[in-house]
């Protein structure tokens, strides 16, 4: 169950009591609740799903995975309110509250969960909600075009990897069914990011939504707690997840909206000004042009402009090496322009060739040597404040290149990841809005030209990635989870692009500009709706189906 071996008897347990309240759709689905508010029927058009006997567990379910509890029942109460029914809970034995929410949505029922720490400690909880299997035989779809039979004693789900959670897999899909006779389908919202699975153990006929949950005092905005909104519907066996998608398009339209009115091709660098026959070649969307001149030529002819930006990591140069710098090499190089008393000079000790010598250079030819000198120490400063560390507490220094335009072959760069989340206090999220893009727009504008937006690149290269600095845990908007090795409270590289991405896409929406990224690879389905446009620069065959 849910990747974990686990004896049978803990995923059976006693029926729940007679049903006390009922929810229902209007197309034929309805969950009923004991007094106790667990879950005690699922029934389409009628007919019950839950087996008379041998039933396995049901409802909302919660694990404290540090201490490798099994799965436990939440009950309390269940009564009627204004918008469905609320049920107020705790696990036995776990010092959890549970409090849901239900709601009966006409096509779909809402639940929305809170669960709440009654220790001190950090706690590394799952959090699940288990459906029954309809009868017949039951098929798993890892996508709209990839199914399994739904047998055997394994967990079945679209899983990519991360280094967090309660077995290092989430699920790569907001959505997710099983399918027999009937079919049940269960979902999360795009614009809420958590590290969940929807999975099915066929051995117990159990469809299951997981969440893994840090409960700490460290998220300073719901200390000890954490919230999570899920759907749960029905839908069509003939169609298994075209049909679960579908449905989830119906429920969530504002995720899926179309935003730009002009569809056309991606083009990148330089002046479209130098490309006689750009019109019949379909160039519309612009990425990286070649300043004010390329970007007012772009106005003149319909053609978006992008301004490209790699917003999450701080780039600089690491210096000369026979081979790939290790990790270590990457972070101490970093550590000495970040740790200087004298930036510039760590800046301009680069070869002449080097990228980053070359862009501190620019900076003085612009702004002259004292503000490009205040520049630098204000950007380092908010890097130091918005790195994000490991779990040994080091800077985490990636995308290691040794290009030749670069610097040479034998010359590296690197890039520290930050925690850009834009509530971090004098962090580099807020330095980038208020330093970088906001006076790019103005210099352009100033110059006679306007830009549509911005396009980040690299969008997926820190995802997986984990910060491990508590301080940093204040910031956060959407539940924390934990670390797998440790169950320490962590953040994932994608929450923090989602929090800072959410703010840009505001702060453009406003000015009436768009936002593209280049997602190659995303592993997340978080953030997508922020996007107008989804660039991929490579993985086209593998990556497109599911970003689209």
């Amino acid at each position: 169950f849910d990747l974990r071996p686990t004896p049978r008897a803990q995923l059976f347990g006693a029926p729940a009591g007679p049903v006390a309240r009922t929810l229902a759709t209007d197309d034929g689905l309805a969950l009923g609740f004991d007094a106790a508010g667990r879950l005690a029927s699922v029934a389409l058009d009628g007919a019950e799903m839950l087996p008379a006997n041998d039933t396995p567990l049901v409802g909302l379910l919660v694990r404290d995975v540090a201490a490798d509890s099994p799965p436990v029942v939440a009950e309390g109460e269940v009564r009627e309110v204004e918008r469905g029914l609320l049920a107020t809970m705790s696990a036995p034995g776990l010092d959890l509250d549970v409090r849901a929410l239900y709601a009966a949505m006409g096509d779909h029922i809402s639940v929305n969960v809170t669960v709440e720490n009654r220790r001190e400690d950090d706690r590394a909880i799952t959090l699940y909600f288990a459906l029954p299997f309809p009868g017949g035989q039951a098929t798993w779809w890892d996508s709209i075009v990839a199914t399994r039979p739904a047998t055997g004693n394994v967990t079945l789900g679209a899983f990519d990897s991360i280094s967090a959670g309660a077995n290092g897999r989430h699920s790569v899909l907001p959505y997710g069914c099983i399918a027999a006779d009937e079919a049940l389908g269960l979902a999360i919202p795009m614009d809420y990011p958590i590290l969940h699975r929807i999975a099915a153990c066929p051995v117990t006929g159990q469809l299951f939504l997981a969440v893994d949950l840090a409960l700490t005092e460290a998220t300073a905005k719901f200390p000890n707690r954490a919230s999570c909104y899920f759907t749960v519907y029905r839908c069509d066996p003939r169609w298994g997840l075209r049909s679960a998608a579908e449905r989830y398009f119906r429920i969530f339209p504002e995720l899926f909206e179309k935003r730009m009115p002009d569809d056309g091709g991606w083009v990148a660098w330089g002046n479209l000004a130098d490309v006689p026959n750009f019109e019949q070649l379909g160039f519309l969307y612009h990425w990286g042009p070649a300043g004010a001149d390329a970007v007012a030529f772009d106005d003149a002819h319909g053609v978006y402009s992008f301004m490209y930006s790699d917003s999450a990591r701080f780039f600089a140069d690491l210096g000369r090496f026979d081979e790939r710098p290790t990790p270590e090499q990457a972070r101490d190089a970093m550590r000495r322009l970040l740790e200087a008393d004298d930036p510039r000079e760590v800046l301009l000790s680069a070869r002449a060739s080097a990228t980053g010598r070359q862009r501190y250079e620019g900076l003085e030819a612009g702004m002259g040597r004292e503000a490009a000198v205040a520049f630098v120490r204000d950007q380092i400063a908010a890097v130091r404040r918005s790195a994000a560390l490991d779990g040994a507490g080091n800077i985490q220094v990636g995308y290691l290149v040794n290009r030749e335009d670069w610097g040479g072959t034998d010359w590296w760069t690197g890039r520290a990841f930050c925690n850009i989340d834009p509530d971090i206090p004098g962090g580099y999220g807020q330095f980038l809005f208020d330093r970088i893009l906001h006076p790019a727009v103005e210099s352009h504008r100033e110059a006679g030209a306007e830009l549509d937006g911005f396009g980040l690149d690299n969008y997926f290269s820190n995802a997986r990635t984990l910060d491990f600095d508590r301080e940093h845990l204040a910031a956060c908007d959407f539940p924390a989870t934990f670390a797998t090795g440790d169950f320490r409270p962590v953040v994932t590289g994608d929450t923090i692009m989602y929090e800072w991405t959410a703010e840009l896409k505001r702060r453009l929406e406003a000015e009436g500009k768009w936002l593209m990224a280049n997602t190659c690879g995303q592993p997340f389905c978080f953030a997508q709706h922020l996007l107008d446009m989804n660039g991929l620069e490579w993985n086209l065959e593998r990556a497109g189906p599911l970003l689209r």
